[in-house]
């Protein structure tokens, strides 16, 4: 198991809400909202999906953790999603979760590959926002 985190610098106004959950052997998620002077609120969620988990099983709780927030609230949704946006084309599942984070208002911030080996490149890990 892994341990997430988000560290909160103290210029923020307030932590009104916080969450976590742990799906054992697929993901990892940290979730708060914060209370930023002259700011709507703002959301931000910490992921990470299991290497090799299910991403429908990923994509259904990303769903109920966005649920309830607010269209009007900044969000901020990063993580090591273990998921290679590179191959959103070719590769259903990317294309599902793809889907559903478009569905939730959420777009990419990074769209270059973020894994670089001798033999690879991929694009697992990034910064979803609705801002």
């Amino acid at each position: 198991m892994l341990y997430i985190c988000i560290f909160i610098f103290k210029f923020i106004s307030a932590l009104t809400e916080s969450k976590s959950f742990v799906v054992e052997n697929f993901l990892e998620c940290v979730t708060v909202e914060l209370t930023i002077k002259n700011h709507t609120n703002v959301v931000v969620s910490s992921n990470y999906r299991t290497q090799g988990s299910p991403i429908e099983t990923f994509c259904e709780n990303l769903e109920l953790n966005l649920s309830d927030v607010k269209s009007l609230k900044t969000i901020f949704m990063c993580g090591d999603f273990n998921i290679d946006l590179l191959k959103h084309e070719t590769h259903n599942n990317t294309k599902q979760f793809l889907d559903i984070m478009h569905s939730l208002g959420l777009y990419p911030l990074i769209d270059m590959s973020t894994r670089i080996t001798d033999s690879s490149t991929t694009l697992i890990d990034n910064i979803f926002t609705n801002e």
